[in-house]
This record gives structure tokens, C-alpha cells and sequence, in this order.
């Protein structure tokens, strides 16, 4: 079933990218990529792994509130790890499997890492769904006219997020509906995040670093925007990626290749962004997350063989 799962996910995800690249002009989709402003990509590539040095930060954070202080070196090194998986397995919770498993294996404490990264994660969408409202309040032109309809669902969405972690029995209820190996992790989740974690400096610093974050991405987007000389501004962004994000979490495609694409061509298409520029904004930022998976994938390889010349030396 698993596999069939994985099969029909690949098919979705070509078919979505042969039909976009079939649509737009493919000479034109090249011209524009190659005479991109250097300096701008080159800005979005810093930027990219500024926010993968501050996500890792915050994960320390959390990790130190659980006791666990592993040094920062070791945490940015399983975070690329975790990109990397990401972006090569069939699912886009793989990395995050990835990073508690190698974590675990190392200092122990399974259940502490699990849930650092849940936190991490929770707090990285609540910090997601802020910036879609105020994309929503501040970025009217992307669909044209007004849309403030949108602000019912999307402030429902950041409710249900809030009270599902921070009600104990909206917890109890969503807790029930989980598999049965998943509902204690969530539960201790829930009950750390609703004891105070939210109110202390450890939680303040978990809320600016998600924040933060959040604006980098819509950061890296713009600068990308920027190199390909799109009139395309932060706040017309910080609607449109967001929107693309959560659609790329709805599992139909391979960590949403092709929906994300999609997303874009669509929503930039209200801004008269024609599609072989929408298509190469999208394309030129997953080439930045590749990069990073890159780096990831040759500190995983240095990783496996330096455990293969500690595991001979025994």
C-alpha cells in the first residue's frame, strides 16, 4: 500500500510539472534563468542558510528546556541531514524522523527530541498562519478586490492550531482521534506547551525565532523575485507563500513538487506575473533547498563513514 502510496504521489508530481512546463514557452523559461541577477540569488542562497542556522538555534533552545544541551555544531549538522531527507524521501516529515532518530541514538530520550521537533514544527506553522493574515489584510492585490472572506477560514485555521496545544480538552478529544503509538507523544506536547513554556523566556525566544524564520522565507522568495526582475512586493508574498505552503502539506505529491509550482503560477497570475516567470521563481527557490540538501547529503555520507572507521577500530 505504502509503495502504491509513493507511486501515485510521483505520478502527481510529474504530471503537474510536465503539464506547467508544457504550458509556458520552455526557450523563455530558460532565457529568463539564465540571465538572472547573481547578486540577488546569491543573497537569497545567504538568507537560506542564515534561517537554517536560527531554525537550529531554536531547536537548541527547546532542547535545553528539556535538559538535553547538545552543542549547536551537532544540531546544524542533523538539521541539513534532515533537509536532505526531506527533500529525497516520499514524505516531508521524513527529515524530521531523521533528525529524532540520529538525535536519539546519540544522548537517548527519544520522547524530549520527538517532541523538541514537534514544537519546533507547531510553532513554525503558527508563525506561518501570522503571516498569512497579515498577507491578508496587506496583500489585496494578489487575487484582486477584496478578499477579506478569507480572514474567517484563516483565523479558524490559527484558532484551531492554539486550542488543540493549549485546551486541555480540545487536547483530550484531538489526542483520541491519533494511532495509538502517536497519542502520548502528542499529549506531552500539549501539556509542556500549556504549562507555562508559552509564558517564559524560553517560549518568547521559540516566538521570535519562529517569526523570524517565517519572514526569511518570504525574504528568500522576494530576492529570488528580484534576480528575475518580478514587480513582486513582500506583502503581495506574504500572502502568496504562505497559501503555497500549507497547499504543499496536503499529501498528494512528492513534499508538494508541482503543487508548490502550481501555487505559484496561479497566485502570481492575479498579479500579471506570466507563467514561465511564476514557474522560474518556484523553480529557482526548490534549487536553494536543493543546495542545502546537498550540503546535507555530504554531511550524512561523512557521518555513516565516520561511524563505519569507529565501528572497524572496535
Amino acid at each position: 500500500m505504502q509503495q502504491v502510496l509513493v507511486i501515485f504521489k510521483a505520478l502527481v508530481s510529474l504530471g503537474l510539472l510536465a503539464y506547467l512546463l508544457v504550458s509556458v514557452n520552455l526557450s523563455t523559461l530558460v532565457a529568463l534563468i539564465s540571465r538572472i541577477s547573481l547578486i540577488h540569488y546569491a543573497a537569497a542562497i545567504a538568507v537560506g542558510g542564515i534561517a537554517v542556522v536560527l531554525s537550529t538555534y531554536k531547536w537548541r533552545v527547546i532542547l535545553r528546556n528539556e535538559e538535553l544541551d547538545c552543542p549547536s555544531a551537532e544540531l546544524l549538522r542533523y538539521y541539513l541531514i534532515g533537509i536532505y531527507f526531506n527533500n529525497f524521501l516520499p514524505t516531508s516529515i521524513g527529515g524530521d524522523a531523521a533528525r529524532v532518530y540520529l538525535l536519539a541514538r546519540r544522548y537517548g530520550h527519544r520522547k524530549k527530541i520527538f517532541y523538541s521537533v514537534l514544537v519546533e514544527r507547531f510553532t513554525g506553522l503558527m508563525a506561518l498562519v501570522f503571516f498569512l493574515t497579515l498577507g491578508v489584510v496587506w496583500g489585496p492585490r494578489v487575487l484582486g478586490g477584496d478578499y477579506s472572506v478569507l480572514l474567517g477560514p484563516v483565523f479558524l485555521l490559527g484558532g484551531g492550531l492554539f486550542l488543540i496545544f493549549f485546551n486541555r480538552q480540545v487536547l483530550a478529544r484531538f489526542v483520541k482521534m491519533l494511532p495509538g503509538p502517536l497519542q502520548g507523544y502528542v499529549e506531552m506536547v500539549g501539556d509542556r506547551l500549556g504549562h507555562g513554556i508559552h509564558f517564559s523566556k524560553v517560549g518568547w525566544t521559540v516566538v521570535w525565532t519562529s517569526v523570524f524564520f517565517q519572514f526569511l522565507g518570504i525574504l528568500i522568495y522576494l530576492l529570488v523575485a528580484q534576480s528575475l526582475s518580478l514587480t513582486v512586493t513582500f506583502s503581495d508574498l506574504m500572502l502568496i507563500v504562505p497559501l503555497v505552503t500549507l497547499l504543499t502539506l496536503i499529501p498528494l505529491s512528492l513534499n508538494g513538487l508541482g503543487i508548490r509550482e502550481g501555487g505559484f503560477v496561479v497566485l502570481l497570475s492575479g498579479l500579471g506575473v506570466p507563467a514561465s516567470e511564476a514557474l522560474s521563481l518556484s523553480l529557482l527557490y526548490y534549487a536553494i533547498t536543493l543546495l542545502l540538501s546537498l550540503c546535507g547529503w555530504g554531511l550524512w555520507l561523512f557521518s555513516r563513514g565516520g561511524e563505519a572507521q569507529s565501528m572497524d577500530a572496535q
